[in-house]
């Protein structure tokens, strides 16, 4: 395993420490209306980038025991002993990683949209769209949707991907997270190598009813490495839980949280 780097974040709020992980191409900018929300008032909410996004350090090994191992330091060197982690979709791959390399430092888990297990690759048409983009001569950014126009056809999820290009103090613009590090070490993100060990920590699972990431028989799976794992489906929603039903899915997360770390 490499060298554990330090993180980038944003934090919000006061009171019980409360970690975000976001999901791949995403940063912990997409989470922000989440982390600045009346359901999470009574915590202290830290945003973070995951190596190889957002504005955190770039590398070439991306494992998800890698990443792990980069937010467990980030938050040591905040002198956060103990918190409460949710991550979503890769972030929450990552979160279950910690549990079982530091299980000491949970207070609780709440995994949106992913289950313990290895995934088809189903982006290796973004990855493909996103590195044949030509940034060189580039003068704004309804040319780069443009390009990846052709190959993605939802505005929304080019307006996401996009938010990982930033302009130079040149006028030109650039990547802004490591994606041929990314590229290469996606077969790993997407695996998951099952742990000897079980974990007893706290945690919820959320889905999106209309997503298919986590699947009925999941649920037996989740529980023989979770065995106090509780279930919540978020109706109209797809893996994008936080962003299509917002409301709801801040009733379920507060409700957890609160239960689990303030009684």
């Amino acid at each position: 395993m490499g060298f554990a780097m330090k993180l980038h974040f944003e934090k919000f709020g006061s009171g019980y420490p409360l970690v975000i992980l976001h999901g791949l191409f995403g940063s912990g900018q997409n989470w922000r209306s989440v982390a600045k929300s009346e359901a999470l008032k009574d915590f202290t909410v830290y945003a973070l980038d995951l190596r190889n996004h957002g504005l955190s350090p770039h590398a070439v090994l991306c494992s998800l025991s890698e990443m792990a191992a980069d937010v467990i330091d980030t938050l040591e060197e905040l002198k956060e002993k103990q918190f409460l982690l949710l991550g979503h979709s890769l972030g929450g791959k990552v979160a279950m990683q910690i549990a079982f390399q530091s299980p000491q430092s949970l207070a609780g888990l709440i995994v949106v949209d992913i289950a313990p297990r290895s995934y088809p690759p189903g982006h290796l048409g973004i990855l493909d769209a996103l590195q044949r983009l030509n940034l060189v001569g580039v003068t704004n950014r309804g040319e780069l949707d443009s390009q990846l126009a052709h190959a993605i056809k939802e505005p929304s999820l080019r307006h996401f991907l996009l938010k990982n290009i930033a302009r130079t103090d040149n006028g030109t613009f650039e990547w802004t997270i490591g994606l041929e590090h990314i590229a290469n070490a996606y077969p790993e993100m997407i695996d998951f190598h099952a742990p000897k060990t079980t974990s007893n920590v706290s945690a919820l699972f959320v889905r999106g009813a209309n997503s298919n990431y986590i699947l009925d028989s999941d649920f037996e799976l989740i529980r023989s490495f979770f065995g106090e794992a509780e279930f919540v489906d978020i109706p109209d929603a797809g893996h994008w839980v936080h962003a299509e039903q917002p409301q709801a899915f801040l009733d379920k997360i507060g409700e957890f949280a609160h239960a689990t770390c303030l009684p």
